[in-house]
């Protein structure tokens, strides 16, 4: 009788003498009861199982407290950010009260793919700070700077800077997620070339215009040391670096190298 009506109502499908659930959604909830009745170590086990993602959608659905599946997605975007879509999708499938959640999932630079979805789950829900959000990923995918150099800007720093402001977005601190947006902004900004005039009335002298000029005319010995001393102990600004290394790599005399590689210290502790 059961089975007919669930037929009847088109739950249920048959095919000679098979039976099988209309929509997979169905089976997945009836499976989802199932698990409710696990231990919660298997729950958290099927959680962190890509393969039960569609029925981990309904536990987390169904349970009064789903935070230890919801804190198993997270760690399990964060361990893998290859492979981090399908838990901040699960996320999202979970319902409202995982806004937090899926900007946590997120908290590390991750794939493009899984920040566009996360973003769309927070556009959805009409989440307020979905913009800081866009913005502050955005950064790190097209960078405000020209011919970024990763190895000099420091990834590890900007990683920490974008990581508060998912942190400040999950807790709902937009007013403290906006100022580390706006610190990491100005900080990836700080390594564009700055305005000529900082470096001119040091280098201009001696017909400096780029840094090539100044990589061959000091390997040529064709600089006045007194203006590079000048340049050393009293330049602060962080376009001078590339030229500072230079002199610290080239240079013969020892205290024009000390002088630069002090400068250096000087202004990457400035910035740190």
């Amino acid at each position: 009788m059961l089975l007919s009506q669930l037929l009847t109502h088109n739950f249920l499908g048959s095919l000679d003498d098979e039976v099988s659930f209309w929509h997979a959604s169905f089976r997945d909830y009836f499976a989802a009861l199932a698990v409710l009745r696990l231990p919660e170590e298997q729950i958290v086990k099927h959680a962190e199982d890509r393969e039960w993602a569609s029925i981990t959608a309904f536990v987390g659905g169904l349970l009064d407290k789903p935070d230890p599946v919801s804190d198993a997605l997270v760690c399990q975007a964060l361990d893998d950010i290859d492979d981090s879509g399908w838990p901040v999708h699960t996320l999202g499938l979970m319902g409202s009260d995982t806004t937090s959640d899926i900007i946590l999932a997120c908290s590390r630079p991750t794939d493009i793919r899984t920040l566009q979805l996360a973003e769309g789950v927070l556009a959805d829900r009409g989440f307020k700070g979905v913009d800081i959000f866009h913005d502050t990923w955005e950064m790190l995918e097209c960078p405000p700077v020209e011919e970024p150099d990763w190895d000099l800007i420091g990834i590890e720093r900007v990683s920490e800077m974008y990581e508060s402001v998912m942190l400040a977005l999950s807790a709902g601190n937009l007013a403290q997620a906006l100022q580390w947006h706006n610190e990491l902004y100005r900080y990836l900004d700080s390594f564009n070339p700055q305005p000529q005039d900082i470096i001119e009335p040091w280098l201009s002298p001696d017909g400096i215009g780029n840094l090539d000029d100044f990589r061959h005319k000091l390997r040529a010995g064709h600089l006045s040391r007194t203006a590079l001393l000048a340049f050393c102990r009293n330049t602060t600004s962080r376009a001078s670096l590339p030229y500072l290394e230079e002199i610290t790599l080239t240079t013969e005399d020892p205290e024009l190298r000390r002088e630069a590689q002090l400068a250096v210290q000087c202004i990457k502790r400035n910035w740190q």
